[in-house]
């Protein structure tokens, strides 16, 4: 009858915990579940063959070998999975797998030894009872060698439940209750295993016995964990991989989500802006601290929420983490106030439009009215100040008009790149001064491409040819357009527009050079700061260089390709009037 019971509660206990690496197993995706239904089958299927050994009444040797055998695996992916469910990816790997196994692997070895020498009868290696000189001695070494792999997985064995354990201790949100399951599962199976090793010599019934009940324990235990308290919906291995993404001192609001979009993370500027300590915001729900849901943040536009400052823009950025097999683990979730930065670009697009606008206007009608007074006047004084006036009335619809290129330049922000080719552009830019009186040449190799927005690119070149023929002082001004492609450059593509001109003034240059502006040293035109800004847009820089005898050179270093060889040494198109 105690047989009976003990080799019934051996069954239970194998198929409670087969079945639970099975359930285990259909949840693989979750981090350390393909572990967690390692240990829990390995368990299983030592209880069934322990089981098995009594009620097919086989030597005793099987349901010893069974038992050290299962004591040597289990702890090695229980370790693991404590690893990799509570989110230290670094020290799950082969590497690291290998490293912990190999002493039990070594137990494996000595176990194989000393029991098949029993049941197997080709092994010449004698029972350690039997065995005398050099046999003794080996069989004494090998049960010292099992012995000591056994007493280190018991090691392995607690280092995994005490993590387990830290872990569920330290984030509050997570229920104790499935802490301590997990702990029982990962910890009493392998003490019976000892425990029952150790008087197995006293009663034969006990090692079965003892085994029954703590793998009884285990199985119930890894059962109520995975279905009871859902041990794999809320895992808390984002909170370990969260603060390893986040930078703590991370001026930016900044909380970290589990996969259930509970927060398990939040910096000091969270803490700050939303007017919560860290206990009041962990373990609630996003939705609930931040009053927008996780699909209104992955909009990554502006949104408002209710900061310890009042309602506040902030501009939302979600990352998805990962473990090291790609299983989500939850999002990082940063939020950069940008009131001030909205609030302001506001304010300029609606000066910006109003000024354009009303400026266009007024200077139409003064440009008008100058030109009357300029043609009738009798007095030549009065002319010529009519004519001052007309001449900066002109400027400032310049002006407007840079402002309005500007426009274009932003507005081509979030536009995609294409590959632009430069020989037939270039073309096309000087082509459009062709009706002037301006002498120009070209000297682009066909072949060569930008990858840029065209209109960027164009607008550049535009306003560098606009301004080499605006501000020359010669009565045939030249202005030309060469390139280059050099792959081993940091930048492969080099366009140069070069002038007769007197030169841009060293002031404008430095400011366009150093992109900063101030109210005592500031540049005459926006045409430049167009150029500037067009050439960062497509990922480039600016270098200016003077002439000899005369004029000046604006070069462009941009990022490109050499689409093909064809014209790679192409001379100039020529000198054209």
């Amino acid at each position: 009858m105690q047989l009976l019971s003990v080799v019934v509660a051996l069954l239970l206990a194998g198929l409670l915990l087969l079945w639970t690496a099975l359930a285990a197993w259909q949840r693989r995706k979750a981090p350390g579940s393909d572990l967690f239904a390692l240990a829990a089958g390995s368990a299983g299927a030592a209880a069934l063959a322990v089981a098995a050994s009594i009620a097919l009444s086989l030597p005793r040797e099987v349901a010893l070998a069974s038992t050290v055998v299962v004591g040597l695996v289990f702890p090695v992916p229980w370790l693991l999975f404590s690893f990799a469910y509570t989110g230290r990816n670094d020290l799950v790997s082969p590497g690291a797998a290998t490293a912990v196994a190999a002493v039990p692997v070594t137990g494996l070895l000595a176990t194989g030894l000393i029991f098949g020498s029993r049941l197997v009868p080709w092994l010449t290696l004698p029972a350690r009872d039997a065995a005398t000189g050099l046999a003794a001695v080996t069989a004494v070494f090998l049960n010292m060698v099992q012995w000591l792999a056994l007493l280190y997985t018991g090691g392995v064995m607690l280092v995994g439940s005490g993590v387990v354990l830290w872990t569920f201790h330290r984030y509050e949100h997570l229920d104790s209750t499935a802490g301590t399951l997990l702990g029982v599962f990962g910890t009493v199976p392998w003490i019976s295993v000892l425990f029952g090793l150790r008087v197995s010599e006293i009663e034969p019934i006990a090692l079965p016995g003892t085994v029954a009940v703590g793998f009884l324990a285990g199985g119930l235990a890894a059962a109520g964990s995975l279905e009871r308290y859902q041990l794999f919906r809320n895992v808390p291995a984002a909170g370990n991989v969260g603060p390893a993404t986040v930078v703590k001192e991370l001026d930016d609001v900044m909380v970290v989500t589990d996969s259930e979009e509970t927060v398990v993370e939040a910096n000091a500027a969270a803490e700050q802006a939303l007017d919560a300590a860290a206990a009041e915001v962990i373990g609630a729900d996003l939705e609930a601290v931040l009053d927008v849901t996780l699909g209104d943040l992955r909009e990554t536009t502006p949104i408002e929420l209710q900061s310890v400052s009042g309602r506040c823009l902030f501009e939302p950025t979600v990352s998805e983490l990962t473990d090291q097999h790609g299983h989500r683990l939850g999002y990082a979730i940063v939020l950069r106030d940008v009131t001030a930065r909205t609030t302001r670009q506001q304010r300029l697009e609606v000066l910006n439009r109003v000024l354009r606008h009303n400026l266009r206007n007024d200077m139409n009608v003064i440009s008008g009215r100058a030109e009357l007074i300029r043609r009738n006047a009798d007095d030549p004084e009065l002319a010529r100040n009519a004519q001052c006036i007309l001449r900066n009335a002109r400027g400032l619809n310049r002006l407007s008009e840079e402002a309005r290129e500007i426009d274009r330049v932003i507005a081509t922000v979030g536009t995609a790149s294409e590959s632009v080719s430069l020989a037939p552009l270039a073309e096309g830019v000087l082509d459009a001064v062709g009706r002037r009186t301006v002498t120009t040449d070209v000297a682009v190799p066909e072949g060569i491409a930008v990858r840029s927005s065209e209109e960027v690119l164009k607008l550049a070149l535009e306003n560098l040819v606009d301004n080499a023929i605006e501000h020359n002082d010669t009565d045939a001004p030249y202005v030309g357009i060469r390139a280059s492609y050099d792959a081993d450059r940091a930048y492969p593509v080099t366009v140069s527009v070069d002038d007769d001109g007197p030169g841009i003034p060293d002031t404008e240059r430095r400011v366009i050079e150093r992109g900063d502006e101030s109210s005592l040293q500031h540049g005459s035109s926006l045409g430049l700061w167009v150029v500037r800004w067009a050439v960062t847009r497509l990922g480039g820089e600016i270098d200016f260089e003077r002439r000899e005898p005369r004029g000046m050179t604006v070069t462009l270093r941009l990022p490109g390709e050499r689409r093909s060889e064809v014209g790679a040494d192409a001379a100039p198109d020529g000198v054209r009037q």
